[in-house]
Order: structure tokens, then C-alpha cells, then sequence
């Protein structure tokens, strides 16, 4: 028998998590052999009561019902890490879902948290704030930025961040910034710089197609300064991983990475926006997950 304890973000998804969790109460109900305990968490950040719970429950399982936010939130308290993860896809875009299980499918993923094989994967840290997938700084972080900022209630999420995708495309101004990689620094106008565990993030944008989310390192992908109209161009060959060998795009293995600005860098780790001068990226121990 196996303790699983199924935290649940109610919100993610545009709600779509909460019917996903009375199907997830279904398949339990069906599988007695095993104690299956359900946490909703009661806000964004709800780091305590999370805590709490996985204290209390004390479970071999922790199955997370959401997207890659819900993901990056629950895996920044730190009794979760030390326990079996397994996700449900709930969320608008499950990138990480789908690299560790493959094509989404909701109600095959339930089965998946009775599995006895086991996975473990990278995960990274941003000014101490623990990532599975991606940080994304520059263009991306201002696309997240605007995407969770944006006042349009008749729009779904997924049709917000493409209106602040096409709106930074033609303005966003790309800034000057230091990256520094084992001690070697050099300075350029970016576009947007990359560090990712995983290949996908945007909801399937492939971003760093060469990623292998086992290997013990990041890749980073930086994007040079670029026009307005080539940026625009450019997105399909993004979407399809095949941007790499452009002339303005430059990538490699780290396993540290830091980025300086003198004018303030907005960000996202895992969909999940931040704003800093100076960003410190280090990979970590990986963590064990149900597959």
C-alpha cells in the first residue's frame, strides 16, 4: 500500500484543475489498496499550508494536479522534495508533464502514480528558487509578466499569452546584459537569454531542443538583439526547435550561470514571474519521480 498525498491548485488551468480532481477522487475510490489524502491549496503561494500538510500526511507519493506553475510552486517547499513526485497535467501549457510522461492525457496520468518505476530528474535554482523546467529572462519573462497582468476576462490564458507574445514581439526593447559562465563573462544587447532543464515551455514552443533533463547540466540559449520583423518571422522555427544554427542564437552546457543588468530583468521560472538586476542559476540534486 502506498501513502499519496494529491495536492491540488484549484485555479490552474482556468479552473480546469478542479474538475480534473473529481475524476482524480474517482480513480481512487476504484484503488482502496492505497491511501489517497487531498490537499487544495487556498491561494497563490501557499507554501505554509502545503508544508503542513505533507508533514502531517506524511506520504511515499506526492501527486500534484496542475500546470508547470502549480508544479514550481509545490516543488519550493521543501518536505516535497524529499518525496516521490507525480504530476497530473492541469494546467495551460504542461510542458514538463509531457517530457517525463509524454503526450498529455489526463485520465491515463492517474494510473501512472500506482507505477513501481521510478525517474529521477535535474532540477535548478534562480536566486535561490527551486525550477524544474525553465527560466526564461528577457522577451519570455515580459510575456509572463503581461500574460499574468492582463485584464481581459473573456479571454482564456492560453489567448492571453499569445496577445503578450505578439504585443512584445513587435516592442520589446532588448537589454544590455552580462552573462557570466565559470568565471568567463561577456556583454551583449539580448533578446532573450534561456536556461532550461527541460526542451519545451510556452506550451510547446522548443525553446532548447537539445535539453536532456538527466544529464546533470542546463542549457543556455541566448537570443541577440534582433528586429521586430525577423523576430516575428522567426517564432515557427522556434515552436519547432529548429532556430538553433541562426546566426543571432548561441547555446551551450552549464551547470552555473549568472546574468547581470544594470536596468531591471524581468523573468519566469516555470511560468512563474520575478523581476531582478542579477540573476544566479545553479543546477541541483535531482529528485525521484513516479513514471
Amino acid at each position: 500500500m502506498s501513502k499519496i498525498l494529491v495536492i491540488c491548485n484549484p485555479f490552474a488551468g482556468g479552473g480546469t484543475s478542479s474538475q480534473v480532481l473529481k475524476r482524480y477522487k474517482t480513480f481512487a475510490k476504484q484503488h482502496p489498496e492505497h491511501h489517497f489524502g487531498f490537499y487544495t491549496t487556498t491561494k497563490p503561494g501557499d507554501y505554509s499550508g502545503i508544508e503542513a500538510e505533507v508533514i502531517r500526511a506524511n506520504p511515499d507519493i506526492i501527486s500534484i494536479v496542475g500546470g508547470d506553475g502549480s508544479n514550481n510552486e509545490i516543488l519550493n517547499v521543501e518536505p516535497v522534495r524529499s518525496k516521490k513526485i507525480h504530476l497530473v497535467p492541469a494546467g495551460s501549457g504542461n510542458d514538463f508533464h509531457r517530457l517525463v510522461y509524454g503526450p498529455v492525457d489526463v485520465d491515463a496520468s492517474f494510473a501512472k502514480v500506482l507505477s513501481s518505476d521510478c525517474q529521477e530528474y535535474d532540477v535548478g535554482t534562480c536566486n535561490g528558487r527551486y525550477f524544474l523546467n525553465v527560466v526564461g529572462i528577457g522577451f519570455d519573462g515580459s510575456v509572463a509578466r503581461e500574460t499574468m497582468r492582463m485584464k481581459l476576462p473573456l479571454l482564456s490564458s492560453k489567448w492571453k499569452y499569445w496577445v503578450a507574445i505578439f504585443k512584445n514581439v513587435l516592442f520589446y526593447k532588448s537589454v544590455e546584459t552580462t552573462v557570466t559562465v565559470d568565471g568567463n563573462s561577456t556583454t551583449d544587447r539580448l533578446f532573450m537569454i534561456a536556461i532550461a532543464n527541460g526542451t519545451d515551455y510556452g506550451g510547446g514552443f522548443k525553446v532548447s531542443p537539445e535539453s536532456d533533463a538527466n544529464d546533470g547540466l542546463l542549457n543556455l540559449v541566448k537570443v541577440n538583439a534582433i528586429s521586430p520583423l525577423k523576430r516575428l518571422f522567426k517564432i515557427p522555427k522556434v515552436q519547432a526547435g529548429k532556430h538553433l544554427t541562426e546566426s543571432f542564437v548561441t547555446h551551450e552546457l552549464v551547470t552555473n550561470v549568472v546574468l547581470e543588468a544594470t536596468t531591471e530583468l524581468h523573468a519566469h521560472l516555470d511560468g512563474e514571474q520575478m523581476s531582478a538586476h542579477r540573476f544566479d542559476i545553479n543546477i541541483q540534486p535531482p529528485i525521484t519521480f513516479v513514471v
